[in-house]
């Protein structure tokens, strides 16, 4: 079975960096950049068969700060895939940690990230995949 990633941030230079980064461990990836097209893509996984092993979600997907579409998002993806999917959130907002545990997102990425940061949020049998 395929493992993918879903990555889902409003920042098209986040989104191509992370996919770029989690291709190397042999994931397949699936980017979005709003909350429409990521419910797209994960009709898309569903309809594939593809084994959604992370989900790396901003928590606000537009420029309006007070809209946090990435908190109902990662709700839905916990809610559905709860044990199967590890979500993460992000933001470059440090108050949204709090949203975290509330949406049962497994953790919370503060923006700007390192990438040896993102790589060590994966599972150690995971990272052992790399295909540079």
């Amino acid at each position: 079975m395929t493992k993918a990633i879903l990555v889902v941030d409003d920042n098209e230079a986040i989104r191509k960096t992370l996919a770029k980064l989690l291709q190397r461990f042999g994931f397949t990836i699936f980017v979005a950049g709003s909350e429409q097209k990521a419910k797209m893509r994960l009709t898309q996984i569903r309809t594939r068969g593809v084994d959604l092993r992370y989900a790396f979600i901003d928590v606000n997907l537009t420029d309006d700060i007070s809209r946090q579409e990435g908190l109902s998002l990662a709700s839905r993806i916990g809610g559905q895939l709860s044990g199967q999917t590890t979500v993460f959130l992000m933001s470059g907002l440090a108050e949204n940690e709090r949203f975290a545990p509330e949406v049962g997102a497994d953790g919370f990425i503060h923006k700007p990230f390192e990438l040896e940061d993102i790589i060590e949020l994966l599972d150690p049998s995971d990272r052992t995949s790399l295909s540079l």
